[in-house]
């Protein structure tokens, strides 16, 4: 199990093209994978948290199945970290017995503004006070083709929101039923991308393991 930080440019890669990248990084590392049956054999991994496209994360996890005993925590976390792309970077490597699928329970989001701006407090203060009353925050949430767009109350799964004046950070629950979507933060606190100092980055993730 690895936490890795995707910064720059490389937060435009999607779900799919981030998990090659590990693949491959893997693979050239030379690690003792397990790998899936059949006519395609690739290594067993999975990213419990998958990262929306333009999103920049500081605590995100992958999960590799490796045979047991072979490198050692600094060896792997060298071997993978050679042949992944500037932008990508291991934080940690933890080591555990078993196979593990952790479920990520909460996350945190990161907003920076290149200056204050008051009608933002205003807003953030809005929202603060319907999660505090469990008054319902309604978004639009549109689905694949063939399905209807629908509105549903986003409010149970935001926990918190803290405004400083040039940094707000909104911590969200992931549950079972699902969380609320990146897009739909921006629309519910009305956040104007272009006042943003730097990208919205994924700062924290609480697993269950």
């Amino acid at each position: 199990m690895l936490k890795f930080k995707v910064m720059g440019k490389l937060r435009y890669l999607s779900h799919r093209e981030t998990m090659s990248v590990f693949e491959r990084a893997l693979i050239r590392g030379g690690l003792d994978l397990y790998f899936t049956q059949g006519f395609n054999p690739r290594p067993k991994i999975s990213l419990p948290l998958p990262r929306s496209v333009g999103l920049a994360c500081s605590d995100d996890m992958l999960c590799a199945e490796l045979v047991a005993g072979v490198d050692s925590v600094e060896s792997i976390k060298r071997k993978i970290q050679e042949h992944l792309p500037d932008g990508i970077e291991i934080t940690n490597v933890r080591l555990m017995a078993g196979r593990v699928r952790p479920q990520a329970l909460k996350a945190a989001y990161g907003f920076r503004f290149a200056c204050a701006d008051a009608s933002l407090k205003k807003k953030v203060e809005e929202v603060k006070s319907k999660i505090a009353s469990g008054e319902e925050l309604l978004v639009t949430r549109t689905g694949g083709k063939h399905k209807m767009a629908r509105q549903i109350d986003v409010r149970p799964y935001i926990d918190s929101v803290d405004h400083d004046g040039q940094e707000l950070c909104v911590w969200c629950n992931i549950t079972g039923g699902g969380t609320v979507r990146l897009e739909e933060l921006v629309e519910i606190l009305q956040i104007d991308k272009p006042m943003l100092a730097q990208p919205i980055t994924r700062k924290e993730v609480v697993y269950s393991v």
